[in-house]
């Protein structure tokens, strides 16, 4: 059965205590998926809202920054500013309202769709079309950029389709 209750009062709270428990799934009125997850990244290390993260290894429950051996298990984009260690919601599937892009997609290609995976190493969504890897993130319905440019390291959008396992 569904979580109907939760204990958080919306999807950009963190913190440093499982309030939902970890793995609870929420759905909004629009669709959107969630997961309530930790952050098994170190103390210290900061996944701000907007970042994609993927799965641990063989674990649903837990997410850590893109590296080589998890590239292909998309978790979703952090809701919140997800601390090391700390707890939060991720988005799983829906629209997002903030994911971080490279500029290794122009804006006319990410105007045009195309898929987006993470990157090793990084909390930033690239053009899976330059090089792809198989941890697709989503499709970019729209370039609706309100940080950053083309010229930019990294632009943030609010037209991104995520479709992450749950």
């Amino acid at each position: 059965m569904e979580k109907q209750i939760f204990n958080t009062t919306g999807i950009t709270v963190v913190s440093d205590k499982d309030l939902e428990g970890v793995g609870s799934i929420r759905k909004d009125a629009v669709g959107n998926v969630y997961r309530w997850v930790k952050n098994g990244n170190a103390t210290g290390s900061t996944a701000s809202a907007g970042s994609a993260m993927c799965y641990e290894a063989g674990v649903v429950t837990s997410v850590i920054q893109p590296t080589t051996a998890q590239l292909a298990a998309g978790a979703g984009i952090t809701q919140g500013d997800l601390i090391g260690q700390s707890y939060g919601w991720i988005l799983c599937k829906g629209m997002a309202s903030l994911a971080t892009l490279s500029k290794a997609a122009t804006a006319s290609q990410a105007a045009y769709g195309g898929v987006w995976e993470a990157q090793n190493g990084s909390y930033i969504l690239k053009d899976a079309t330059i090089s792809p890897l198989g941890g697709g993130f989503g499709g970019l319905y729209g370039a609706s950029y309100s940080t950053g440019s083309a010229s930019s390291d990294t632009r943030t959008t609010a037209a991104l389709w995520i479709n992450c396992r749950l």
